[in-house]
């Protein structure tokens, strides 16, 4: 009887110095962030749409999420075939668990010069000795007047002048969704 115990005894120790590695390990991913460990990154770039007429606009998101105390700026892809007619920079810092995280967005309004297909190459985040990079898109531009199917969405309220006399068009037909002016080509 004695035998059993002992061996009981061993295989709950075993048990327990596992148990308390494993316990020393997440410590260490919340205690020492700077340390290496828990560093994560989150580097993406979304387009609202792939196909659009020449009189659109296309949305062109980049993200960076990270734990990092110095996110440096990214490069941005050059945008060839487009003009950029709007530009917005977005940080939000959030703390939770002593852990600081910080997301950055760079929003970029593109309106096509011509019709054709473009590319847009990737955008790339150097962090130390690596380069991280975003997706590649390729963009169709449909001539004036096609119809891409793609409708925006109503904001309400929206109030944006459409007439010469400056009245607004808010929830009068299609033209009500046009924030930008139109450009012919």
């Amino acid at each position: 009887m004695l035998r059993e115990g002992n061996a009981a005894n061993r295989g709950v120790t075993s048990i327990m110095k596992r148990a308390a590695v494993l316990c020393l390990a997440v410590a260490a991913v919340f205690l020492f962030p700077g340390s290496g460990f828990g560093k994560n990154l989150v580097f993406k770039a979304e387009v609202d749409k792939v196909k659009l007429a020449a009189t659109e606009v296309l949305t062109y998101t980049l993200t960076v999420d990270s734990t990092l105390k110095d996110i440096p700026k990214p490069s941005f892809p050059d945008f060839s075939g487009f003009n950029v007619i709007s530009e917005a920079n977005t940080s939000h810092i959030s703390v939770s668990g002593g852990t600081k995280n910080v997301s950055l967005g760079y929003v970029f309004m593109l309106r096509p010069t011509e019709a054709g297909t473009f590319t847009i190459k990737p955008a790339e985040l150097k962090i130390g000795d690596k380069i991280y990079s975003s997706a590649e898109f390729k963009i169709e531009v449909e001539p004036p007047g096609t119809e891409t199917g793609v409708m925006p969405k109503a904001v309400p309220g929206d109030t944006a002048p459409d007439k010469e006399d400056g009245e607004p068009t808010a929830g009068r037909g299609p033209s009500a969704f046009r924030k930008y002016p139109e450009v012919t080509l």
